[in-house]
Parts: C-alpha cells; sequence; structure tokens
C-alpha cells in the first residue's frame, strides 16, 4: 500500500507541482486502489461479505437503531444505505472502504468525543466487525429490509404479542397462567415456589393490598371458619365491591398522578378545588371504569365528552401540578414551564418514559429527539387551565340575586380598612421622626415617581414600615376606633353568614382564550425560540400514525387524538405500564422496577413474556383493572409465603424470580389507618374537601409563617380521624408522620415509593402524638368492654387475660400466644389505663403492626 511519504518523496523533484497538489493527486491514486481492491475482494469471496454484513447490520440493529432510525436523533436514519452515507448533522456517517476515517467507527470505538451506544461501549468482537466491514465497503444485502436486519426498536417500543403460556411440570401448581411463566423462570434456574402462606396471613394481606386496612376479628374469624375452596375468591370479591377499594387504589394513582392540594415553592398556592379530581379518582376505581376511559378522561375529557361534568373534572390532572411562582410575572416563561410540567407528566405516567431530557437536546438514551418533545407539548398548544362552574342554572341565577350582600360586605371592609389605616398612619409618623428631612422628603413622593436616588434615601422608611405587624397597627388605635371596629367586624361576620356560599367549581383543561404555536426552545430556554413545531406523536412510537390536520386546527381535538392513539389496542406501551404498575402494588415491585422509565435507562423486565401475556389478556378483558386484580390474586404466586430461603436468596437476593412473596412494609397512610381502625377511631366518611388534622407543637416548626393561616386545622375534630387519602396534602410541608413513612412530595410522578429504615420512623411510633393519642384511646376501648371480640380465646379469658387477648385481636388479628400472655400480663400488674396504654403502644411498634407478610 502506497503511503504518504513515499508518494511525496517520489514527486519531489517535480517542480511543477505543489505539496498540495501532490497530496491531492495521491488521495486520488489512493482512494482508486482501495476501492478496486474491494471489488476485487467482493468477486473473490461474496460469501464473507454477505456474512460480514449481516453481522454488521445486526449490530447496528440492535444497539443504534432504535434511535437513530425513525426518531432520527441527530439527523441519523440508519435503516437504509442512503441514510448510512448521507449521515446526520455531524456529517456521513461513514466513509466505505476507510473505517478510520468514519464517525460511526469513531463513535463506537470511543476515540473521540461522540461516545456510541452512551450506554455502554460495544464489545471488542462488534467494534472490530464493523471496522472489518466499514473497510471493505459497507455492502448492503439487497435483502437486508426482508432479513428484517434494518429495523428493531427497543422491547418497549414494539406492541406487544401474546406468548404462549409455557407448558410446565408440576402443572398442578399452575392455577392460571400467571404461575406458568413464573414457574418456568423458577424451573430454568432450578428453583421451586415457596409454600402457600397460612390463611391468617393471606388474609391480613390480602385485605391491606386492595383497601389498605386490615381485617376485623370477626372478618378474620369468618374465614378461618370457612372451608370451602371458593373462600378466598369470595373475600377478594367482596374486597374489590368495597369502597375501600378505591381509597386504597386511588391514593397509589394519587402518588402517580403527583397530586397536591397546593403549588409549592415559596408561595405554596392553595387550590381549593383539587380534590374533585381525588374524589373522580377514587369513584373511577370503585366502579372500575375501563382504563382506556380512564386514560381519555384525564387527557381529553373536555374535547371527548364536553357535556360531562365529571369528564370535565378528570382534566383536573393537569392542573394540580406545581407552580413557579416567578413564573406568573413572566407570561412567555409561564406558558413554557406549564408545557414542560405537562409533557413530562404524560410521558411519565401514561407512556412510562422519561422525556424531559429531550426539552434541551435529544434524548441521550432513548430514540426520542428534540423535536418529538416539543410535538408533544404542542399536543398540549391550544389548551389552558379553566374554572368551570358545577352548579345548575337554578343555582346560578340564585347566588346572581344574592350579590348584592357581597357588596354590602365590601362595604363594612372598607370602612374598617380604614379605621386600621388610622392607627397605621400613626405608626408611619413615629417612623418618620427617626429619618433625616431629605429621607422623609424622598418617602412622601410617590414611589413611581422617585428617582434612583430618591429610592435609595427613602428605602429604609420603607422597609421599617414594611415590617409593622398587624398587632402593632391595633395596639396603636385609640380606644374610640378599637370598639368602632370591633362594631365593624360583628357587622362584617353577620353579613358573611348571610352572604350566600360559593357556588361549586373545578379547576379543569379547556380551549386557550388565544392559540400560541409550539416553538422548539433552543437548550430549552424560553428566551431562545426556534422552529414552530407541529404537534404529533414521539416517532418511535408513531407505527405509521400521526396528527391529522383536523386534529391540529387550532389545538382543537389534539388531546383527544393523543388519547385515542394511547389507548389503542396495540399501543406500546399503555397497558405494559399500566399492568406493571398494578403488578407492583402486590408485589412490591414491578416486573419492570423502574415503573416510570421503560426506556433504556430503565430496568428489563423480570419476566418479559409474563408482562406482554398480562397486556394482552388485559385489553382483552375490556381494560379491566378489578379483573386484572383478581387474576393476580387468584395464582398461587400471589399466595406464596414469604419464607426466607437462604441458596436462593444467594442466587436470587433481589427475588427477582419470584421464588416467595415479598415481605413489605406498611405506608404512612396504612399505618395511621390501622392504628385508628385498631383504636375504633377511624372515620370511614367519603370525599370533600381536604382534611388539615392537628399538629403538635414540635412539628409546627416547619411550617412557614403564621400556622393557623398556613395550617387551617379543620374544625370538626370527626374531620380528624377519616383515612388518610383525604388529608391535605401541602407540597411546602407535608403531614409529618407521612413525610417520615415516605410521602414523596409529589413535585412530580411518583411511579413508586423509596422504603426507608431511619430513627425517626420509630420515634413517631414510640413517642408521636398520634400513637400515644389512639394507643390511649384503645385502652378505652378495652376497658369499656363495649366491642366483644367473636374469638373462643377472649370469651374463656378472666380478668385482665381478656384485655390483652382483645388488644391482640385488634391490633394483630390473632390472640397471643401463652408466653406473650403471660408477659402482657405480668407488664401489666394490677392494671390501670397507663399500663394498657403502654401495651397498646408496643403492639403499635411490633414488625407485625407495620409489615405485611
Amino acid at each position: 500500500m502506497l503511503s504518504r511519504r513515499v508518494f511525496l518523496s517520489v514527486g519531489a523533484g517535480v517542480n511543477s507541482r505543489t505539496q498540495s497538489e501532490h497530496l491531492a493527486l495521491f488521495e486520488f491514486h489512493r482512494t482508486h486502489v482501495l476501492l478496486s481492491i474491494f471489488v476485487f475482494s467482493l468477486l473473490l469471496f461474496p460469501e464473507r461479505t454477505t456474512a460480514q454484513s449481516t453481522q454488521a447490520l445486526n449490530i447496528l440493529n440492535k444497539n443504534c437503531v432504535s434511535c437513530h432510525g425513525e426518531a432520527r436523533m441527530s439527523g441519523l436514519d440508519l435503516r437504509t444505505h442512503e441514510g448510512l452515507i448521507k449521515g446526520g448533522n455531524r456529517g456521513p456517517a461513514i466513509i466505505p472502504g476507510d473505517a478510520l476515517k468514519s464517525l460511526l467507527y469513531e463513535a463506537v470505538s470511543y476515540r473521540g468525543k461522540l461516545l456510541m451506544p452512551p450506554t455502554a461501549k460495544l464489545s471488542d468482537e462488534d467494534i472490530e466487525i464493523l471496522k472489518t466491514w466499514i473497510g471493505h465497503g459497507a455492502d448492503w444485502p439487497a435483502n437486508a429490509e426482508a432479513a428484517n436486519l434494518s429495523v428493531e426498536a427497543w422491547w418497549s417500543f414494539r406492541p406487544p404479542l401474546r406468548p404462549k403460556v409455557p407448558d410446565v411440570k408440576p402443572a398442578d401448581w399452575v392455577r392460571n397462567p400467571i404461575d406458568a411463566f413464573v414457574l418456568e423462570k423458577l424451573t430454568t434456574n432450578r428453583m421451586k415456589p415457596a409454600s402457600p402462606a397460612d390463611r391468617r396471613t393471606l388474609l391480613r394481606r390480602v385485605y391491606f393490598d386492595l383497601t389498605g386496612l386490615p381485617p376485623t376479628p370477626s372478618e378474620i374469624q369468618a374465614f378461618l371458619a370457612d372451608g370451602s375452596p371458593a373462600a378466598f375468591e369470595r373475600v377478594v370479591d367482596q374486597l374489590l365491591a368495597s369502597p375501600r377499594y378505591g381509597e386504597k387504589w386511588g391514593s397509589y394513582w394519587l402518588d402517580v398522578a403527583r397530586y397536591a392540594d397546593t403549588g409549592g415553592f415559596e408561595t405554596d398556592m392553595v387550590y381549593l378545588n383539587a380534590w374533585r379530581y381525588r374524589d373522580y379518582v377514587i369513584k373511577a376505581f370503585n366502579e372500575d371504569t375501563r382504563y382506556d376511559r380512564f386514560v381519555k378522561e384525564q387527557i381529553a375529557g373536555d374535547e371527548i365528552w364536553p357535556d360531562n361534568p365529571e369528564a370535565r373534572i378528570a382534566t383536573g390532572f393537569y392542573t394540580i401540578g406545581p407552580r413557579l411562582p416567578e413564573s406568573a410575572m413572566i407570561p412567555a416563561k409561564d406558558r413554557s414551564e406549564t408545557l414542560t410540567e405537562w409533557a413530562d407528566t404524560t410521558a411519565a405516567v401514561f407512556f412510562g418514559l422519561t422525556m424531559g431530557c429531550a426539552r434541551c437536546h435529544d434524548h441521550k438514551y432513548d430514540p426520542i429527539s428534540q423535536k418529538d418533545y416539543y410535538a408533544l407539548q404542542a399536543i398540549f398548544g391550544g389548551s389552558e387551565e379553566q374554572e368551570i362552574i358545577l352548579a345548575d342554572a337554578k343555582a346560578q341565577n340564585g347566588f346572581k340575586a344574592a350579590l348584592p350582600r357581597y357588596l354590602y360586605l365590601e362595604q363594612i371592609r372598607y370602612r374598617a380598612d380604614q379605621v386600621i389605616g388610622q392607627g397605621r398612619n400613626r405608626l408611619i409618623e413615629k417612623i418618620k421622626k427617626k429619618y433625616r428631612p431629605e429621607e422623609v422628603a424622598a418617602y412622601e413622593i410617590p414611589k413611581e415617581k422617585r428617582t434612583p436616588g430618591q429610592l435609595r434615601l427613602s428605602g429604609e422608611i420603607e422597609g421599617e414600615i414594611r415590617l409593622l405587624t398587624r398587632q402593632e397597627i391595633l395596639d396603636a388605635l385609640t380606644p374610640s376606633e378599637k370598639a368602632q371596629l370591633d362594631g365593624l367586624n360583628r357587622q362584617m361576620g353577620e353579613a358573611y353568614l348571610q352572604a350566600p356560599r360559593p357556588l361549586p367549581q373545578a379547576a379543569v383543561l379547556g380551549p386557550a382564550r388565544t392559540f400560541q404555536p409550539v416553538k422548539l426552545l433552543i437548550r430549552g430556554d424560553y428566551t431562545q425560540p426556534g422552529e414552530e413545531i407541529p404537534p404529533d406523536f414521539p416517532a418511535i412510537l408513531r407505527n405509521g400514525r400521526q396528527m391529522k390536520d383536523q386534529e391540529t386546527l387550532l389545538g382543537l381535538g389534539r388531546r383527544k387524538a393523543l388519547a385515542e392513539w394511547l389507548t389503542e389496542e396495540n399501543h406500546p406501551l399503555t397497558a405494559r405500564v399500566l399492568v406493571n404498575r398494578i403488578w407492583q402494588g402486590h408485589f412490591g415491585e414491578g416486573l419492570v422496577r423502574t415503573s416510570n422509565d421503560f426506556g433504556k435507562q430503565g430496568e428489563l423486565p423480570t419476566h418479559p413474556e409474563l408482562l406482554d401475556w398480562l397486556a394482552t389478556e388485559f385489553v382483552k378483558e375490556g381494560w379491566s383493572l378489578k379483573k386484572l386484580h383478581k387474576l393476580i390474586l387468584m395464582s398461587n404466586t400471589y399466595q406464596m409465603c414469604s419464607e426466607f430461603n437462604k441458596a436462593y436468596a444467594e442466587a436470587d437476593p433481589d427475588n427477582r424470580l419470584l421464588w416467595r412473596m415479598n415481605r413489605r412494609r406498611l405506608k404512612g397512610e396504612e399505618i395511621i389507618d390501622a392504628v385508628r381502625m385498631a383504636a375504633g377511631t377511624l372515620n370511614l366518611k367519603m370525599g370533600g374537601p381536604p382534611v388539615v388534622p392537628p399538629l403538635h407543637v414540635d412539628e409546627m416548626a416547619g411550617l412557614f409563617g403564621d400556622p393557623e393561616v398556613n395550617w387551617p386545622v379543620t374544625a370538626d375534630r370527626l374531620e380528624h380521624n377519616r383515612r388518610s387519602v383525604y388529608f391535605f396534602v401541602k407540597r411546602s410541608f407535608r403531614y409529618p408522620m407521612l413525610e417520615t413513612f415516605d410521602m414523596p412530595d409529589r413535585t412530580s410522578s411518583c411511579g413508586r415509593r423509596s422504603p426507608t429504615t431511619v430513627a425517626p420512623q420509630a420515634l413517631a411510633l414510640l413517642n408521636g402524638s398520634l400513637a400515644l393519642e389512639q394507643a390511649g384511646l384503645l385502652a378505652d376501648r378495652l376497658m369499656s368492654r363495649k366491642e366483644a371480640i367473636p374469638a373462643e380465646e377472649v370469651a374463656k379469658a378472666k380478668g385482665l387475660e381478656t384485655q390483652v387477648q382483645a388488644a391482640y385481636w385488634l391490633a394483630l388479628g390473632r390472640p397471643p400466644s401463652q408466653k406473650e400472655t403471660e408477659k402482657s400480663l405480668a407488664f401489666l400488674g394490677a392494671g390501670g389505663r397507663k399500663q394498657l396504654l403502654e401495651l397498646c403502644l408496643t403492639l403499635f411498634n411490633t414488625s407485625e403492626f407495620v409489615y405485611v407478610d
């Protein structure tokens, strides 16, 4: 092979040519020599060339085409020979015959700044195959497409295909197809499933899984006494029909939907009507609303069912997200942040993808381009948040007729403000006397007319005036002014009580008053808008579908198109993502453990065939959540015990193969509700505005500002014992007990809570005001003997042993052992409320109480 040095030395004596001309001539001859060698090799070894091409295309197919295929990230499409030669934004991907000068080879060999694939470097063998293939001219077989060498998407971007249920042994362990898929994996790994859970454990497990509450002693006794093979199935049906089911699984969805009653950040504005969306979710679960409809209602209820108030309330999904206070001052920034939040949440909740990276640049790992991201934003470009009135015409007319009462109220308020102003003016005059004349003179000039110098001079006076408290102003009033203000306050109170209550409203999504096209933002910066982006679905998921012209006109119908596309039966993600969420709710971990990320940065499914079978079965059975629950619960896989196996744990420490049931700790909400249920104080009232529970004085330390204003405790004390799903969710201050037990802050979709084990959890259950209060109420319940426990052990007990037996039954759902009875009686001594309270508190702190086996 000729080298540049030899070629230049040969031509050095030819004075008529410059050195650059010699180099150009060398490159010309070199290219022709390489091409000749390449053609000659094709003639001599055609089979070897075809084999190399097949291997190379399979490597590109497996590692590159999912991003550089239909998604065309960085403008590069590797599905065709033309696309390979043309390249993308950085130029041609290859130079046939010269691997070392090919950008593709440089990227995969990690020789420059561009490192591909970004997740992990290819094996040396694969890199060498690509190098040889490019060096031999990058031949592209004519039948590449027919041989399925041109396209192969990431597993989650392909529509799920219903796999065949495996034929496994022992066949008698297989109660339904779930067991067959699980047993196949176990058998392959030389494992066996754990033995069945005992009936008491199984009952407690299914009660918490479906309702978030423990079974009562009566329910336990009834189940243990029912020897029918259908006994457990009857319990499952009963729990799925219970209103408690919607509260439990509604709470699960509210994590995913990042539900809160406030906007977060410094202002933490209150969403007065967010609770209507929460109630909609609970009702939808209880009524087993088809999941495809559930999705459609939340994304486009107003566009599909404009006359259905519930469908419109469902779009409140987009009105409960966090709000940056400073954004409201800059409309363009506010719009950008809103669309970003809507797009990110839609992707996480329904796609199970993290698309936020593509706001600033093409996604580094998934085949989602920046254009894809803004095309999703553009679907929401014609929408905005609105307030709708939920009252009928008669109620609205009645409200309008009573509006003069509000005008009267405003007049009284104006007079009260005038009186308060007198006290404030006195304090301002006192403050002014402390400053120099020129500073006072600057202050007395209207603020908008002050020069920069006058603003500096008046700054200290302004600052001191801003620090005046309401109480200081009231103290500055004269006795007659105070009496006058007291009278006006009484009049205001009476006027307010006589004024009509505000009409019921809901925050929803609706058509924007003015249409604003969405533009691609350079580096995600709203101050650097680029080209206008039309609405569309992510390219990798389109499957031939695109937004229609009539669906893009002024933004109308865009969300409807998105909702209908998402709920097509063969959509790659929708059913898979939901089925995985339900599985996670029952087993503690999903088949895909990253439930909000089905992309390349997420985990692969532990049982891919089972996931696809469940997804296709879910759609086949009418998108019914309750049928899906029952299918899972009736499997032997679900009904296994959580018994530990050392050998299996060494081979599979995370129980990914499902050789036993996972033991899990109750969520904070479940602990609070279970404590109240044991104490007999749980209020099962459903729905309505959020409950603001009382706080201990130490817990108030985390609140900003006036606690009475920022944490207005609900006046009705019975409301404090409602289920935790109805508690006020404040983004800047989570209820301490719930925060201690890992409640997310809900600033973004939470697909799975990350359980922690920290000291404050033990302290909350041992010394917390809630635990102490409810332990005392349980002690009172035991001492009153008002509720009979239908258990033989309780009936036979005498004296203090009756209280011990009842305490164990109410807290743990079982009788105490002989040893536990003896220790408890020894601890109680002569009896008394204090000792009984401490026994109840001890039971609340047992692992058996806070864990489900």
